[in-house]
């Protein structure tokens, strides 16, 4: 089993993307083909939101896996898992140090990862029925 600690800088990030993240997860079951044994929101507080990971490991995870993994969280967090290609990729292509994407691992099965700006691109928020045109 591996454990990753997320932590999501604020105002760069807020609750309700982390929140999507959690409920993204435990839909999916699954994170990078590995199995989620938990996933969830541990603490929120004005300067960070605090996500653990919990999931089985059934492959070595090389270093390019780890990378995309950690990049995927921003496609999540931004809304756009279910995007077009070209727009997941628009996420992908970038280095971790383009991303603010920084991480220290402890040992083979835990890591800290620290997301400190925002998607570059996100899913455009749903309209709100209650505005209306006079």
């Amino acid at each position: 089993m591996a454990t990753w600690h997320l932590m999501f800088q604020k105002p760069a990030f807020l609750t309700p993307q982390i929140q999507h993240i959690v409920e993204f997860l435990r839909q999916t079951g699954s994170f990078g083909g590995f199995p989620i044994n938990r996933v969830s929101l541990v603490r929120d507080t004005s300067d960070l939101a605090y996500l653990d990971l919990d999931f089985k490991i059934t492959a070595a995870i090389t270093q390019p896996t780890f990378t995309d993994m950690c990049k995927y969280m921003l496609v999540v967090a931004g809304g756009l898992e279910g995007a077009p290609m070209p727009v997941y990729f628009a996420i992908m292509q970038h280095t971790l140090d383009e991303l603010s994407i920084t991480y220290h691992i402890y040992d083979a099965h835990t890591a800290d990862i620290y997301y400190w700006q925002a998607p570059p691109i996100q899913a455009a928020p749903e309209p709100d029925d209650r505005l209306r045109f006079r």
